[in-house]
């Protein structure tokens, strides 16, 4: 359903009601106003109700229609779900329905749709039950050997303490690919009283930072050479301490970056995995010549700039480095 609109020919009313009892409308508009059936431009926006990957079909029960702007041509409202249900569904409720009237091969190409339709939900399903497994499993490191380079296993979770041996570092093929960046000792056993508490989230992002400007130093990089940073966090009550210090590194044309918060070993506040790419030849500076940084500066209300120390996508060497 509709929750947001902001174009030309969209008016409050349009508010909740359905793609399929709007089509008609959007079409029209379409051709009068050139406005984009999709929304791509931010004409509206929806709210998914029922999917085939969902056990359930949501019902609103209760909402209101908030108006931010008045404007003749093109007023700006939102859809505000106050209270929701969920209802179940129907089993046999998936699947693309094949119009009443068509061609054969209008016919063919539905169930070509409906085919691929079930196919995703399956996958979906699997994806699912593999995310659901990984919480069981507690993931260490094996200390490689000289002929056995860093190896990963898995084995079920006992000791939610335990701590990685060390940090993976390789490069490869011109890339530099670092693992488990931490601001606490490895080998550290965790505090068991106040007085010896761990560095705060600041202090050890510091750390990071530093073992960072080490490790891109010994293969003659610094942090415009990266690309791509993973930022894990304990806590994401955190994170402005953590920012405030990574800002201070990644400020000018910055590297894509995932931050989330996940249950890191006790003590350990803060974790950095990233890649970061080297000159071919000593000719070469495509790694910084030809690195393209994606990075809004939108001053759209539903489209804002991007002021974090992040590009939304770096793009080098053909490949897309995307936050």
């Amino acid at each position: 359903v509709l929750v947001k609109v902001a174009a030309c020919g969209l008016q409050h009313r349009h508010l909740g009601q359905t793609l399929n009892a709007m089509q008609q409308t959007l079409t029209t508009l379409h051709h009068t106003f050139e406005l984009n059936v999709c929304g791509e431009g931010g004409e509206y926006e929806t709210f998914t109700l029922d999917m085939p990957l969902f056990k359930k079909r949501i019902v609103v029960e209760d909402a209101e229609i908030v108006r931010v702007s008045e404007d003749k041509l093109a007023p700006v409202a939102y859809y505000r779900i106050n209270r929701f249900s969920l209802v179940d569904k129907n089993s046999t409720d998936v699947g693309v329905q094949v119009p009443e009237e068509g061609s054969e091969e209008d016919a063919e190409m539905v169930s070509g749709m409906d085919s691929a339709l079930y196919h995703d939900v399956e996958y979906g399903r699997e994806c699912m039950e593999t995310v659901e497994a990984m919480d069981t499993v507690h993931y260490t490191t094996q200390t490689p050997t000289e002929h056995t380079p860093n190896i990963h296993t898995h084995t079920p979770a006992t000791d939610q303490h335990t701590y990685n041996t060390h940090t993976h570092v390789c490069f490869c093929d011109n890339s530099l690919y670092i693992e488990g960046l931490r601001g606490v000792n490895h080998t550290h056993t965790p505090p068991t009283d106040a007085a010896h508490s761990p560095p705060t989230a600041s202090q050890q992002m510091q750390r990071v930072l530093d073992q960072l400007a080490q490790h891109l130093s010994a293969h003659a990089l610094d942090t415009s050479h990266v690309t791509r940073v993973h930022l894990l966090v304990a806590d994401m009550a955190q994170f402005a301490q953590v920012n405030a210090e990574y800002v201070r590194v990644f400020a000018e044309r910055p590297p894509s970056r995932v931050c989330v918060q996940v249950p890191l070993p006790e003590g350990v506040l803060v974790q950095l995995h990233c890649v970061a790419h080297a000159p071919t030849s000593a000719t070469d500076t495509s790694s910084r010549a030809t690195r393209e940084c994606l990075h809004v500066q939108s001053i759209s209300r539903w489209c804002p700039a991007n002021i974090g120390p992040y590009s939304q996508a770096v793009t080098l060497r053909g490949k897309v480095y995307l936050a």
